[in-house]
């Protein structure tokens, strides 16, 4: 369900580059959806940034990471923002080693679009 999710994000924000579902622990990414297809090494320097800002001691010295409560978990999310992007992380504190990313465009719509990646990042732990 949550693949169906990701996609329906690419496919509504079209200034959303890609969304991705990893695991922080072994790295791997279990699914994505692009409208701007990523090498596998930009994949993996995402996971590599989500384990640092979610699961390190420094993580809280460079970023800010942010909960937001629903009823059926709880979900951390944190932006990252540069001059080019607009990367976005979110994992559930009921399945802590999965984390979902997106990357978008300067122009993303951020507000709606965090409404909406917010309700897709509900699913991780659900699976």
């Amino acid at each position: 369900m949550i693949v169906e999710q990701m996609k329906v994000l690419t496919h509504d924000f079209p200034e959303c580059r890609f969304v991705a579902l990893a695991d922080m622990s072994s790295g791997i990414v279990f699914s994505s959806s692009a409208n701007e297809k990523q090498p596998q090494e930009k994949l993996d320097q995402l996971c590599q940034l989500a384990t640092t800002i979610f699961e390190t001691d420094m993580s809280q010295d460079f970023f800010a990471v942010s909960r937001t409560s629903t009823e059926a978990s709880e979900i951390q999310e944190c932006q990252v923002v540069t001059s080019s992007s607009l990367t976005m992380f979110f994992r559930s504190t009921h399945a802590p080693k999965e984390v979902m990313f997106c990357v978008g465009s300067p122009v993303l719509n951020y507000e709606a679009f965090m409404n909406s990646a917010r309700s897709v990042a509900t699913g991780l732990s659900q699976g």
